[in-house]
């Protein structure tokens, strides 16, 4: 009963492990998905480590942007966005979007993304 009740204990404190890293590919310069400990992800294309060409990120709540990454910025009008949150804040002139920052650490360093839904 004791070895059971340790097998069991120990299945349980693996299944709660969180993994952050690379876990495909080539996430310094290449194509690569990424996955960060709040369960967010980035699927696509890096340069210096940084989000840049064709990719799509995807929040923990499963918000998703996709587009034209360039220095982990979406570079042009974003060819998809699926956003679950309620934005509050920085709204567009002429465009039908709520845009804010939302901001991140990532392997010691601090990084800003910008959020937008469509009203």
């Amino acid at each position: 009963m004791k070895k059971l009740f340790l097998y069991v204990f120990l299945f349980l404190m693996f299944c709660n492990v969180s993994f952050a890293g690379c876990i495909e590919g080539n996430c310094n310069d290449g194509q690569g998905i990424y996955i960060y400990k709040d369960g967010s992800k980035y699927v696509g294309e890096w340069k210096d480590k940084e989000f840049h060409g064709q990719g799509t990120y995807t929040w923990a709540d499963g918000s998703v942007a996709e587009g034209i990454w360039e220095n982990s910025k979406l570079h042009e009008e974003p060819l998809m966005m699926k956003m679950k949150m309620a934005p509050t804040i920085n709204k567009f002139i002429g465009l039908d979007f709520i845009c804010y920052n939302t901001c991140k650490e990532r392997n010691d360093e601090h990084f800003c993304l910008q959020r937008c839904s469509m009203q």
